[in-house]
C-alpha cells in the first residue's frame, strides 16, 4: 500500500515538472518572438534617422 502512494506522489511531481517545462518553453518562444519584433523595430527607425539625415 505505501508503494502505491509513493508511485502516486512521483506521478504527481512528474506531472508538475512536466507542466512547469512545457511553460519554461511557451516562455522561451515568447521571448525570441519578443526580440525578433524588436529587433525589426530597431532595424526601422535606424532606417528612419538615415533617411531623415541624408
Amino acid at each position: 500500500m505505501e508503494l502505491m502512494f509513493q508511485l502516486q506522489d512521483a506521478q504527481k511531481g512528474s506531472d508538475v515538472t512536466s507542466e512547469v517545462t512545457e511553460r519554461e518553453l511557451e516562455l522561451e518562444a515568447q521571448l525570441v518572438e519578443a526580440r525578433t519584433i524588436i529587433q525589426e523595430q530597431a532595424s526601422l527607425w535606424y532606417n528612419v534617422i538615415v533617411m531623415t539625415d541624408e
